[in-house]
């Protein structure tokens, strides 16, 4: 099984991380409708939360974060949620108690397969709207798709080690990813020999894993050894960029303050 794309800042680049071979994800369009056409499935919406004041004097700061929710439920619903992603997190970086935007990104970060993640956003919208059903129903949805994942894996468990190949496991490296378990997915890709034919996926991809933890210098170091093993592997030039970004984002931020002695 392979997958098209890849917080805080992190999650907004998780579709330039790409963990494997690209193919397309061809999402129902229930998915992404804001209707309760199916209430068990997951659901974007561009309704105001319970918290906005009504018959408000126009707001150019509200009117700017509705833009961009309505602008993301747009790229949902063309099937890209890795573009929606960082229009979300612009609206919850500057208003943190739009549940409207939690639960989009919740429907979008599905979509992406980073349930774990979507079960947070979720969780936060929920926090804001208790009674907020359009992100129970995509809770529903993310905890279903972290059962399906552990039951792939509990299956996986079971073949015998002797057909353990390769491809086994970029596929379980895969799936732990999806379920946050980051550890586990570089331990199944460092099982895929340097010199196999898929090498330098398995390198480019627990480089993604540390991506994911907010490592991007050990992250580094594995995409250049990608694409070493593979140089034209493009995953591998395109997370070596955005390695080196986020390497240069923490040398700017200001060192953490000294606590004062006497």
């Amino acid at each position: 099984m392979s997958t098209a794309g890849k917080f805080d800042s992190w999650k907004s680049e998780r579709l330039r991380a790409l963990a494997v071979a690209a193919v397309l994800l061809v999402w129902p369009a229930y998915y992404l409708t804001g209707y309760y056409l199916f209430p068990d499935r997951a659901q974007a919406s561009t309704q105001e939360p319970r918290s906005a004041a009504k018959g408000a004097s126009p707001n150019p700061v509200s009117e700017s974060i509705a833009t961009r929710i309505d602008q993301a439920l747009h790229l949902i619903q063309a099937n890209q949620p890795g573009k929606a992603v960082p229009l979300l997190e612009e609206v919850v970086a500057s208003e943190p108690r739009n549940a409207v935007a939690w639960n989009n990104l919740c429907a979008a970060n599905t979509m992406l397969m980073s349930y774990n993640i979507a079960i947070q956003d979720c969780a936060k919208a929920l926090a804001i709207q208790p009674d907020f059903q359009l992100a129970r129903n995509n809770l529903a949805w993310a905890q279903g798709e972290v059962l399906k994942t552990q039951k792939i894996l509990a299956d996986q468990e079971r073949t015998a080690p002797a057909k353990r190949d390769s491809a086994f496991y970029l596929d379980e490296g895969l799936n732990f990813l999806h379920l946050g378990d980051y550890a586990q997915a570089i331990a199944a890709w460092r099982r895929v020999p340097p010199h196999d034919a898929q090498g330098a996926l398995a390198a480019n991809n627990i480089g993604t894993a540390y991506m994911f933890q907010h490592d991007p210098q050990q992250a580094l170091d594995w995409f250049r050894k990608a694409l070493q093993l593979n140089p034209t592997l493009a995953l591998a030039q395109n997370n070596i960029a955005w390695a080196n970004e986020e390497i240069a984002k923490q040398r700017q931020m200001p060192a953490p303050r000294k606590p004062e002695t006497k």
